[in-house]
């Protein structure tokens, strides 16, 4: 009763137009980061995170066509006259092709942040998590990597369906950014890298403050969670190079369409 009757003011005071309105997302990529960061920026007094990391809306094709945006600023406090800047963390919207045009619609000025992986070790990290539990209505993976990554390049150029946790398509991170630039200018993205976020996380947070335009502050990085797996890298090195040489040709299309370049065959 009383979280119906707190839903139903809350509702009130956004068509009132009290409402956080983000002005940035960190959307990309899974297992890139994604939440070291959104916990990091959550430290500065001036900026004001969605109340779950991920918020999904935009990737939740139920949300849409959309008359309002009611539902979504329901992740956010109520504003009354603060000037801090809204923001959220969904990697899913990177990879959905339809996010992009929605957020446009929502508001054209939109700034993003992607943090990418090797693709390689992206996918290493997502098969080690998927083995040690479920994520929504995903199965926990009983697959051993080797024979992930045979079959899902094998289903690739097969054309066949890939799996639900699209473990290889993920990782093609050149179409997806390609989107996104079709609908936002270029300044309108900051392109990092995870190992930019461990070893040069003074430099990178003030690129940011720089980028999303509010005042430098003094926070820790948190560390983002590791996995039982990384450790363990050189057990899998067989599979990783035959990821690197099948990713090979979509990262230079990556490097040069961001004019970036990355190391991701030297890990």
């Amino acid at each position: 009763m009383i979280t119906t009757l707190k839903r139903t003011v809350k509702s009130k005071a956004i068509q009132l137009g009290f409402y956080t309105k983000p002005s940035f997302m960190i959307i990309g990529v899974e297992k890139g980061g994604t939440s070291a960061l959104f916990q990091t920026l959550n430290k500065h007094s001036m900026l004001q995170p969605s109340a779950v990391k991920e918020t999904k809306y935009f990737s939740t094709d139920s949300n849409f066509p959309a008359s309002d945006y009611l539902s979504y600023y329901h992740n956010f406090p109520i504003s009354l006259g603060n000037t801090k800047k809204g923001f959220e963390a969904t990697p899913a919207y990177l990879y959905n092709l339809n996010v992009a045009k929605r957020i446009k619609l929502f508001n054209p000025d939109m700034k993003f942040i992607i943090s990418f992986r090797n693709p390689a070790y992206r996918m290493l990290s997502a098969w080690s998590m998927f083995q040690y539990f479920p994520k929504e209505h995903f199965e926990i993976e009983s697959r051993t990597f080797e024979e992930v990554v045979e079959t899902e390049i094998r289903k690739f150029h097969s054309d066949e369906k890939e799996c639900i946790q699209r473990y290889l398509t993920k990782g093609m991170y050149y179409k997806q950014v390609e989107e996104y630039l079709y609908h936002f200018p270029k300044d309108n993205f900051l392109f990092l890298e995870n190992t930019d976020l461990l070893h040069r996380s003074k430099e990178t947070l003030k690129k940011i403050w720089e980028f999303i335009n509010v005042e430098p502050e003094n926070v820790d990085f948190e560390v983002a969670f590791k996995s039982n797996h990384d450790h363990k890298e050189q057990i899998y090195q067989s599979a990783i190079e035959t990821l690197e040489n099948f990713y090979a040709p979509y990262n230079a299309k990556l490097e040069k369409l961001i004019q970036r370049s990355f190391q991701w065959n030297t890990e």
